[in-house]
């Protein structure tokens, strides 16, 4: 079934695609930059200016070097929020308490919740578990202090399984990865964008087949494997899709589907119910003028009939809302700046399908619809 909605200005489909995953999370390096990077000799004035303060909580001179000395300067670092390096060890920033670790982003994020050695440390799989990179990467065993993938489970959890086919734990690098056809044939990547061989660590449409047996060549008439992907290569191919039936997207443009005239338009749904008859020059199908909207359902069920500057169809006056169906079921009858059609009045209610049956909403609220009376 097709999904219609009214009212929407789009002709275009936009598709997603996710970023690679980054790796998983090394240890906190070591915070102070080496010794001899910096002045032979800086005045506690100097380092309180320099950005050695303001990144790494530097902010004190000892012997001509910048030091961390006050936990305050760590706790103002980003060091302290994200890798959860708060109090002064040694003259420099590091975790001391699991509470610093545990507001930390590389808590949340990546596992690493107990202070450990200086710095947050995954030291539990609950930890792991519970952090974002397990559901988006599937590092969720505790391994020397860090969150990894160590077996399989935890890559057929986790997101980058679903939408990139990294169904399989790769023991050396502990990190999820494509290891055979199976892993591409798990999720959507083959079903929905036809990508169901595994080719050097990443799924890939091999050929036509597979492409059409894949939603985006139902849908979107990518039916056709070039360069490994699905792509729509023939008019026919989008004839038969459904954004040519919704959108008027029917002929083979650049590897997409789009509409070539304007009778792909207005044989269209967004025609008959949105409006959008004419052909623009994007290849899209647009509202040209106020009969495109009088024609289309809209206007027919709420009143929307007249062609607005943003390119929809809207209501322009009264008489375009009282001869809608809204107007005869909802008391939608008036005109109301920034809402469309609404019942601003008890008349507005009072002939409607809402007044005459058992809810006996026959009085116009404050909100535009009608309500029984008593009705807050």
């Amino acid at each position: 079934m097709i999904a219609l909605a009214f009212g929407s200005a789009a002709a275009g489909c936009k598709d997603d695609s996710s970023d690679a995953p980054e790796a998983p999370p090394k240890a906190a390096p070591e915070v102070a930059p080496p010794a001899t990077s910096q002045p032979a000799a800086m005045s506690p004035d100097a380092c309180r200016a320099s950005t050695r303060c303001k990144l790494f909580g530097l902010c004190s001179a000892r012997a001509g070097v910048c030091v961390a000395v006050a936990d305050e300067d760590c706790k103002a670092t980003s060091m302290c929020r994200d890798l959860g390096l708060c109090v002064v060890v040694d003259e420099k920033c590091a975790a001391r308490d699991d509470d610093h670790c545990r507001w930390a982003t590389i808590c949340t994020k990546s596992g690493q919740c107990v202070a450990k050695q200086g710095r947050c440390q995954a030291t539990s799989d609950d930890d792991c578990a519970r952090a974002a990179n397990c559901l988006d990467e599937g590092w969720c065993s505790a391994v020397e202090g860090e969150c990894v993938a160590k077996v399989d489970a935890d890559c057929r959890s986790a997101q980058t399984c679903k939408t990139l086919g990294r169904c399989s734990v790769e023991p050396e690098q502990r990190r999820c990865v494509v290891r055979d056809d199976a892993d591409c044939d798990r999720w959507q990547l083959c079903k929905t964008f036809g990508r169901c061989l595994a080719l050097d660590g990443t799924c890939v449409a091999a050929d036509d087949q597979r492409c059409r047996s894949s939603m985006v060549c139902r849908q979107q008439g990518a039916c056709t494997s070039v360069d490994q992907e699905c792509v729509a290569e023939a008019d026919g191919d989008c004839a038969a899709s459904t954004r040519c039936l919704s959108h008027g997207q029917c002929a083979a443009v650049d590897g997409g589907c789009k509409a070539s005239s304007a009778a792909h338009c207005g044989a269209a749904a967004c025609c008959t119910n949105d409006g959008q008859c004419g052909l623009n020059e994007a290849g899209g199908c647009h509202v040209r003028d106020d009969a495109d909207c009088a024609q289309a359902t809209v206007c027919k069920v709420f009143g929307y009939c007249a062609l607005s500057q943003e390119g929809i169809c809207v209501a322009r006056s009264d008489a375009h809302c009282k001869a809608s169906k809204r107007c005869q079921t909802h008391g939608a009858c008036s005109l109301s700046d920034g809402q469309g059609c609404v019942a601003k009045t008890d008349a507005d209610c009072s002939s409607t399908d809402a007044c005459k049956g058992p809810a006996r909403a026959c009085k116009a609220a404050p909100s535009g619809h009608c309500v029984a009376a008593g009705a807050p």
